[in-house]
């Protein structure tokens, strides 16, 4: 299904939304009541004959909870659209890309906590995939005490202690009598970040060992193919797409095992 990051016309996006594939029966009067116009002008708008206004816009936003990120971007398109001029429209479509670039980023999609301003702190949570995997755990109640996270995790006690005393003193878990509970929301690393290399190596690490172990209940799956540059794009929206959803489907499900998760899409070196 299309997000609103997936149009550079604000009346594109109402037409797939109310009249596409995906469309459900009666959308159109949904987005109306919700807009609080007639479905006669929104009819108009859609053909471009007339204008939302950024009132109609925030509505339905809010309507369709969108985030902050997603409102404005749509009401960004709107006042593309409204704009008189070609200077005004130029500097808004700027705009406009560097809120698509924003749409981009993971840590965006899956809602990740801002990260503690610490230099400390970031080395030492991301410098290998233990710490984090570790603040995971305790999200289970399976793995609220020391041990369990050793025996679970095949690390020593006495580093998974340290981790926890490391996670407790950034109140990223908290300690009830011999438990240990999560405290804090999941965290992503940027990009750009220095640190990413050595986090995301870690991950990998962690993908190799399963793969050894030929678990059956694992899904391992690799591919080498050749693409143009419009497909390759496609398929890493789409990717980000699933990542988005994925993070819906893991935050609403339960806590009874510990997984991971790593997803490359790249060029061959």
């Amino acid at each position: 299904m299309k997000t609103v990051f997936d149009f550079s016309n604000y009346r594109d996006f109402l037409n797939n939304f109310m009249y596409g594939e995906d469309a459900k029966r009666g959308r159109q009067s949904e987005v109306a009541k919700a807009m609080g116009c007639q479905a006669s002008y929104l009819v108009q708008v859609a053909k471009g004959k007339s204008e939302l206004t950024e009132d109609q816009a925030f509505r339905l936003g809010d309507h369709l909870n969108w985030s902050e990120l997603e409102t404005d971007y749509f009401t960004l398109l709107l006042r593309i659209s409204r704009a008189a001029t070609p200077s005004l429209k130029n500097f808004l479509e700027a705009k406009r890309k560097t809120l698509l670039r924003k749409s981009e980023n993971l840590e965006t999609k899956v809602g990740s906590k801002p990260l503690l301003n610490s230099e400390k702190f970031l080395a030492q949570y991301f410098s290998s995939g233990i710490p984090s995997t570790i603040h995971m755990a305790t999200s289970s109640p399976k793995f609220s005490k020391p041990q369990q996270i050793a025996d679970r995790l095949s690390l020593s006690l006495e580093l998974v202690e340290d981790n926890l005393r490391f996670l407790e003193r950034y109140g990223l878990i908290k300690k009830e009598g011999s438990d240990f509970r999560f405290a804090g929301s999941s965290m992503h690393l940027p990009k750009n970040s220095v640190l990413n290399e050595a986090h995301q190596t870690g991950r990998r690490m962690q993908a190799i060992r399963s793969i050894q172990e030929n678990s059956k209940e694992a899904l391992h799956f690799s591919s080498v193919f050749t693409l143009d540059k419009k497909q390759f794009d496609e398929l890493k929206n789409l990717f980000a797409k699933f990542v988005q959803e994925s993070h819906e489907h893991i935050h609403s499900g339960g806590t009874d095992e510990l997984y991971s998760m790593c997803l490359d899409l790249f060029k061959v070196v």
